[in-house]
Order: structure tokens, then C-alpha cells, then sequence
């Protein structure tokens, strides 16, 4: 099984490996539009879309596919009972997209159709299945679970005290609210990195098409690409404008992306790819564009002894900026509810990418700035997956473990609404992964009707003919021993966001690596573990727990880590 690649072997212990084709797609048509009649029914529908956003909050006790088609219909239920505004324009960037992409279905009546729900329809063992996934619904829970990320990040999380000292020395001038808002997005910056491992690019892929932002989020991996938009969509909660750089390499042919936050009238650069922010000309901080255009030792700094860093001065200076505007931001629709929630349900859906543009110009008399083309290609990733039969597995795989109501799936749930922990008799999410990490245990030990009445007790109900739920009990309990390495390295991150080092470096090193050495997150365990040393190394026996975290940067395990030339980077800036 060494030879096999992670998702494999993991597919290979789920024994889940339906064959699916015949893909085809059906977009449900909006109803006509209405206009509110009475101030009753103003209320009614008010209520609707509370109501559809406070389901949002908890999503763990509902079937997935029944609660979506729920919250969407709440929510186009106050849309079609609310006026649109005939004034309204579709933002005027949208015009100046390839044609093929400004024609997709996606970029279709963006100011007058309600929330989408794309039902993508497949055959599996002779029969005709549904795939849920694939609409707006989708960008809604990625934008919900940007915006409680975000919020707890800002409040929680832990600024980098040597980050600070550089901010009142290198920009001492900058305004109160913008040195926040760049502590803010260094901070969203380190979450996405520590919590998106990054996987490879295939040569034939376009990077950052493959999945989309909410699956990024839900799956926990993604190429550097996708991880930078991760970062876009939790900066974007918190009111933080970030853009991709699209930047040439020294033939004008290749090109990386790599995000940088807007911040007053600097634009701050950090790199995906590395996990690292672009440091100054002195190896600390986070340099700007201009700086990095206008002093070849900002770049120098980012070389390693073994690493010359891949990017250029003068690739920068022809860097385009582009805008992450998924369809869904784009429409009328998400206007409305924008300027309708307030308070706890209050999310960022819209965007106006011109009014980017406009500020751009205000601040720093930046024109070359465009809407970006890969968010809508991701956007479609599951149709073509789905018609594809070398990708059609490994999606069917990343569904069962995200969307089964399994103890697994509702505590990566909880996690992304960070309920960590047990409130008012409602499990948290270490309790689900507690709990998921015994199952290979307590279901071998069990008849099947304590298995189900376990299972009921943890909140996974089971429903459907004895047939179907002896077959899922069966799935279950093939896929025991994986939900178990999942959750032992979630828990782990929680510890870790937790600033529960000890335990965290319990987690990492020997709840995974040493009981799965060959963990699909593998890679991350490697990091986030040098990760909870460097904290340690704060306190006592600095020298000791350094010495621990230049080990795991640099482990022999993980030479073949996207992210290594930027963990060696750091590991040598330790050792210094």
C-alpha cells in the first residue's frame, strides 16, 4: 500500500469505490419575480430569511441534502417577496471576461434570478443519483464558515509579538485601524496555512479549478492556489480587500499567483506556495509590492542555502491583480440579503469588484486590475468531475467522509462554525471527534442494534430499509480506522488553534504519525507539530523545543511537500 498515493489507500480502507458516469446537468429555473404587497408580509418573509440563516448555525443536526434544499427555499421565499431594484447593474468588469467564460450559465441573470440549486444527476450500478452539490448553496456555507472562522481568529488568535515591534517601527504613521487590519490578515493569513495542507498540482490542471473555496475549507487541502483563496474569502469577513497577483516568471510564459492584502495604499504581499508573508530586505515582516519592485533585497531575503526563491523583481512589476468575485457575489440577490441580516447572521456575500477597481485607483493609481477567471472554472469543478471517470472516485470519496452523517462529519462541521466545545447539552466538536476516533473500537465490540443505538446517541440518526442501513453500518465500519486518523489530527489543529501546545504535540506525534505514518495529512502533521515546538520555544528550554521544530520543518518523511522550499526557509531563519 506504500506505492499507492493518500487518497487512494484511503479509498482502498473505505471500500467505497462505485463507478459513476452519464453525468448530466439540470438547473432549477427561478420562479418569476415578486413584489412585497403588505407590511405583514414584509415580516413573513423576514422571518424566512432568518429563519434559512439560522439553520446555517446548525447544520449538524440536519440531514445535509434535506436542510439545503430548506435554506434555499427560505431564502428565495423572502427573495421573490422582495423588490428588486429595476436601477440595479451587473457589475461592468463582468463585461470584460473572455466571452466563453461571461457565456457560462453561471454568469447568467445575475440581476434578477433567486439562489441556484444545480442538480447534477449521474448513474451508479444502474441507477439514476443526484449529486447535491455543485450551487449557490455551496458558496452560501463556504461564505458562513469564512465569516465564523474569521471572527474567532480575530478574537482568539494570538499576534505575533516580533510581527507588532516591526509594524510601530517599519510604519509607525500607519492609522490604528489599518496596523489591526494587517495584524488581522496575517493572522487569517497563518490559519489558512496551518489548516490547508497543500497538495500537488497534476501538469494538465489549471491550479486552483479543481475544488472550489468551500471544499477547500471542508476537505482541509488544496494546491497554493486554493489556499490563497481561502485566505481571500476569511479577509473578505473581515472587511480586508486581498488580490491575487498574477505574476510572470522571467519568460513572460509561467505565471504563480500569490495574494496580497490592500491596506490603507499598500498592497502587502504573502506567498501561498511558502506559508510564508514576503518578508522585508531585513528577512522580518511583510514586505509591500512597491517595495519588492523597487529593492532586489526584499526577494533575496526569501533564498534558503538550498532554495533560490522563484520569483523576480521585474515579474512583479508586471504582475496583473485580479479580482476573486465568485458568480454568486456577483448577483442582485446576495445584494439583498447583504443589506437584509444583521447582528450573529451578518456574513459578507456580494461584492462589487468595480468599487475595488475605484479604490485601487484612489490609493496606490493601479489600472491593471481585472476579474478573475479561475473562481468561476472552480465553481463548475464538480460537474466535470463528475463527467470525468479518472476524477469520479476521489470525488465520491471526499462526499462520504464530508457529508455522511457520520460522528466525523458533523465534528469537521462544528469545527468550521468553531463550536470546539460543549455547550447546553450540545456536543462540540472534540466531543464528535472523541467520539469518532473510538468508533473502531466500540463498533466491533456491539450487535447491531447497539451499533445503531450508538450511533443514534452520537446524533447520526439512521433512516432508509434495514437493507440500506445494514449497508451503511457496513461502510461505517470499514471506514473506522481512517475517521480515527482524521480526527486525531483535527484535534490536534483545535489544540494548536488553542494554543494547547502540549497537547497538540500529543496529537501530532503520536496519535498521527506514529499510529499512521503514512496519514493522508501527513504532510501538515509535519508542519503544524514544528509549528506547536516553535511556540514552545517561546517559554523554557528554547534552545531544546527549536532544535524539535527545525527537525519536523525539514523531516526526511516530507521532502516531497509542496510547501518545503518555504519550511526550509523558515527553518533556517530559526537556526540563526
Amino acid at each position: 500500500m506504500k506505492s499507492l498515493s493518500p487518497y487512494l489507500r484511503i479509498l482502498f480502507l473505505m471500500a467505497i469505490l462505485p463507478w459513476v458516469f452519464g453525468c448530466q446537468e439540470k438547473v432549477r429555473r427561478a420562479p418569476p419575480k415578486k413584489l412585497n404587497t403588505s407590511a405583514a408580509a414584509e415580516a413573513i418573509t423576514n422571518q424566512n430569511l432568518e429563519e434559512a440563516f439560522g439553520h446555517l448555525d446548525t447544520l449538524d443536526e440536519f440531514n445535509q441534502e434535506t436542510v439545503k434544499h430548506e435554506i434555499l427555499g427560505k431564502i428565495n421565499r423572502w427573495i421573490f417577496t422582495t423588490q428588486f431594484d429595476d436601477a440595479w447593474k451587473i457589475d461592468p468588469l463582468v463585461k470584460q471576461l473572455p466571452k466563453e467564460v461571461r457565456d457560462s450559465y453561471r454568469l447568467k441573470d445575475l440581476d434578477t434570478s433567486a439562489l441556484r440549486d444545480y442538480e447534477l444527476r449521474y448513474e451508479m450500478n444502474d441507477q439514476e443519483f443526484t449529486a447535491y452539490r455543485g450551487g449557490d448553496y455551496d458558496y452560501l456555507q463556504g461564505v458562513f464558515w469564512s465569516s465564523r472562522i474569521a471572527k474567532d481568529v480575530t478574537k482568539n488568535g494570538v499576534a505575533d509579538p516580533e510581527l507588532i515591534a516591526w509594524i510601530n517601527t517599519a510604519h509607525p504613521k500607519l492609522p490604528v485601524n489599518e496596523k489591526d487590519d494587517l495584524i488581522t490578515a496575517s493572522l487569517l493569513f497563518d490559519w489558512s496555512v496551518r489548516s490547508i495542507q497543500l497538495h500537488k498540482v497534476p501538469g494538465v490542471v489549471t491550479p486552483g479549478t479543481t475544488r472550489d473555496t468551500w471544499e477547500c475549507l471542508q476537505l482541509g487541502y488544496g494546491d497554493h492556489v486554493q489556499r490563497s483563496r481561502v485566505f481571500i474569502s476569511l479577509a473578505r469577513q473581515r472587511g480586508i480587500t486581498v488580490l491575487m497577483l498574477e505574476v510572470p516568471d522571467a519568460n513572460d510564459k509561467l505565471v504563480t499567483y500569490t495574494p496580497a492584502a490592500l491596506i490603507g495604499k499598500q498592497l502587502f504581499v504573502f506567498d501561498a506556495l511558502y506559508g510564508l508573508p514576503i518578508s522585508t530586505a531585513t528577512g522580518t515582516g511583510i514586505a509591500t509590492l512597491k517595495e519588492i519592485i523597487s529593492e532586489p533585497e526584499v526577494l533575496a531575503s526569501m533564498n534558503s542555502e538550498k532554495y533560490k526563491y522563484p520569483l523576480s523583481s521585474a515579474g512583479f512589476a508586471k504582475a496583473s491583480m485580479l479580482i476573486d468575485a465568485p458568480s454568486t457575489a456577483l448577483m442582485q440577490a446576495t445584494a439583498m440579503i447583504d443589506k437584509a441580516l444583521s447582528g450573529d447572521n451578518k456574513v459578507f456575500m456580494h461584492l462589487r469588484p468595480s468599487e475595488i477597481v475605484d479604490k485601487l485607483k484612489e490609493r496606490s493609481n493601479v489600472v491593471d486590475v481585472r476579474l478573475w477567471e479561475v473562481p468561476y472554472l472552480a465553481e463548475d469543478s464538480v460537474r466535470l468531475r463528475l463527467s470525468d471517470s479518472n476524477l469520479i472516485s476521489e470525488f465520491v470519496f471526499e462526499r462520504q467522509i464530508s457529508d455522511i452523517e457520520s460522528p466525523y462529519g458533523i465534528a469537521r462541521m462544528l469545527h468550521l462554525m468553531c463550536r470546539f466545545d460543549q455547550n447546553l447539552q450540545r456536543n462540540g466538536a472534540r466531543q464528535m471527534y472523541l467520539l469518532s476516533r473510538k468508533m473502531d473500537r466500540d463498533m466491533a465490540q456491539l450487535t447491531r442494534t447497539q451499533q445503531i443505538e450508538q450511533l443514534e446517541l452520537q446524533g447520526v440518526p439512521l433512516q432508509g430499509t434495514p437493507q440500506q442501513i445494514d449497508d451503511y453500518l457496513q461502510r461505517m465500519i470499514s471506514s473506522t480506522k481512517m475517521f480515527k486518523e482524521l480526527s486525531s489530527y483535527q484535534l490536534g489543529l483545535i489544540a494548536l488553534q488553542s494554543s494547547e501546545f502540549d497537547s497538540a504535540i500529543d496529537y501530532f506525534s503520536v496519535r498521527v504519525l506514529k499510529e499512521f505514518p503514512e496519514s493522508v495529512f501527513r504532510s501538515s502533521t509535519h508542519y503544524n507539530l514544528g509549528r506547536a515546538y516553535m511556540a514552545k520555544a517561546q517559554g523554557e528550554e528554547t534552545e531544546k523545543y527549536l532544535a524539535l521544530a527545525i527537525e519536523q520543518l525539514t523531516h526526511e518523511d516530507d521532502l516531497v511537500s509542496p510547501q518545503r522550499r518555504g519550511n526550509t526557509l523558515l527553518a533556517e531563519r530559526l537556526g540563526k
